[in-house]
């Protein structure tokens, strides 16, 4: 196994890179590592990604063993671009499931909206672990729940002229209560005969002192 990692070893070779001094090369890759946490824009990664790729024309090493060599952090770069991807988003996050093998559901498409699913931090919003259960059960049942998941047809897509807009789909909305009209009713009567009571009041007041009450 251990076999497989290729990442540090030695390649033999006749190129540019290979005649460089050894001290150079460490230098060279420390710089390297340092512009990548320094670069704060796209266009210093890209440039860090034009160097890196140049470095690896110039060492006329396979790129397939370059390749193999990667596998071995090919889990901390998955792992990273995540959290890099759901750290400190302004907006929910939309992950869009694509499967070739849709084992019989090749005829309805199965929205979640988990926007509201999330314990309220002061600096950063928590899917807590019975959220992500949530949201896993109910990708694995594919069944509705009321303003949280849809399964839509392809006819009902088609109604909505193709637009995948989760809110079209999912209503998150919380229902107006009810209101009784007949208690709405009663609270106005109940208003009035107060206003008519202070009414009186303030007509035998305006009455002691010789002032003609205006209401």
């Amino acid at each position: 196994m251990l076999s497989n990692i290729t990442i540090g070893q030695y390649f033999p070779g006749n190129s540019l890179i290979h005649k460089l001094d050894p001290r150079m090369k460490i230098v060279l890759i420390f710089l390297m590592m340092a512009s990548v946490f320094i670069s704060k824009s796209y266009v210093g990664l890209a440039l860090g990604v034009a160097v890196t790729i140049v470095i690896v024309a110039l060492s006329r090493i396979n790129l397939k063993t370059i390749l193999k060599g990667m596998k071995p952090i090919l889990v901390i770069v998955l792992i990273t671009s995540l959290l890099n991807l759901f750290y400190g988003t302004g907006i929910p996050v939309c992950i869009i499931v694509c499967k070739k093998n849709r084992n019989g559901n090749k005829d309805n498409i199965l929205f979640i909206d988990a926007s509201k699913d999330f314990t309220k931090g002061k600096k950063q919003n928590v899917l807590e672990d019975e959220h992500i259960q949530r949201i896993y059960e109910t990708y694995r049942n594919r069944e509705d729940v009321e303003r949280f998941a849809h399964v839509a047809t392809m006819d009902e897509i088609a109604e909505n002229g193709f637009n995948l807009n989760i809110p079209r789909y999912v209503d998150t909305s919380e229902p107006e209560p009810e209101i009784d009209l007949t208690e709405v009713a009663g609270k106005i009567q109940d208003t009035n005969a107060e206003i008519e009571e202070v009414a009186a009041e303030l007509k035998e007041s305006f009455d002691l002192l010789g002032l003609e009450f205006p209401f």
